[in-house]
């Protein structure tokens, strides 16, 4: 096993001087930088050990004051982090079917959850944008989501069942295909969220 030489250049009472000199704004970065608040701590304790081994020494040449300086590190610290859980969470999800992501994934992390929610709405904005009719929206969702019957959505809807798979055999796919943009403009940092409305999918969406 490897052995890790780590030299604190601070001393136990400056590193907790700094943590609660500096534990707002640090938080205020992980929340600028979106990522869920059950990992907040998790930044906050690399800072605190980026500080005590001297390795948040600012340059006043590019930034002038320390709290600013501080606030861009935590930021940083917090989209990497982001971007850890992002692909633990996801880095398999072409390989599956969507229709398994909630046994395969769980929703026993609170980021997964966030995440999985948000991109699940992100895609489906996407989708009404391609398919106009909310009725066929409404029961792919019902249908993939919620696991609900063929028979009783073709009920419901007053189609018949046939038409149902017609839906999901249709979009689905499609969905998926949005699901995937999504996470890959979220990684490059180039997501441009949708204005679309999706309010009458809501109710479906309560678990998710």
């Amino acid at each position: 096993m490897p052995e890790f030489n780590v030299e604190f250049v601070h001393s136990d009472s400056e590193i907790a001087r700094f943590i609660e000199n500096y534990k707002l704004i640090i938080y205020s970065g992980c929340k600028n930088a979106r990522l869920a608040r059950c990992h907040w701590d998790i930044v906050l304790n690399e800072m605190a050990f980026r500080f005590a081994t001297g390795k948040l020494e600012c340059d006043p040449a590019r930034v002038a004051k320390y709290t600013r300086f501080i606030a861009i590190v935590a930021g940083n610290c917090a989209r990497d982090v982001k971007r850890e859980q992002r692909k633990d969470i996801f880095q398999n999800l072409e390989d599956k079917e969507w229709d398994d992501i909630a046994s395969s994934h769980g929703f026993h992390c609170q980021t997964a959850k966030e995440d999985i929610q948000f991109v699940i709405r992100e895609s489906l904005k996407r989708l009404a944008e391609e398919c106009r009719d909310k009725k066929k929206i409404q029961i792919l969702v019902r249908y993939i989501l919620n696991k609900e019957s063929r028979e009783s959505l073709a009920e419901e809807y007053g189609v018949d069942e046939d038409y149902v798979s017609v839906v999901k055999n249709r979009w689905y796919d499609i969905w998926k295909i949005l699901i995937r943009r999504v996470i890959r403009d979220d990684y490059d940092g180039a997501l441009k969220l949708s204005k679309t409305d999706i309010s009458s999918l809501e109710k479906f969406l309560k678990n998710w």
